[in-house]
């Protein structure tokens, strides 16, 4: 897999972080959007999707 490749699948780890912090700050904490159930799935998603972005980066100088 090319660097681009690897820098493209943690640019995307990156916005699915960012899209859990606005979750959570629309919700005004995690207990509240965890509640939630349309917080609880969006979340879970964002969870499911960083660790197939992940799953497949095998270069250890980009994970460290």
């Amino acid at each position: 897999m090319s660097n681009k490749s690897y820098m493209a699948k943690v640019e995307l780890v990156y916005k699915y972080i960012n899209d859990i912090q606005k979750i959570i700050k629309r919700h005004k904490g995690i207990e509240a959007a965890l509640a939630d159930y349309e917080g609880e799935y969006a979340i879970k998603k964002c969870i499911t999707q960083i660790g197939e972005a992940i799953k497949n980066i095998k270069d250890t100088e980009i994970l460290s």
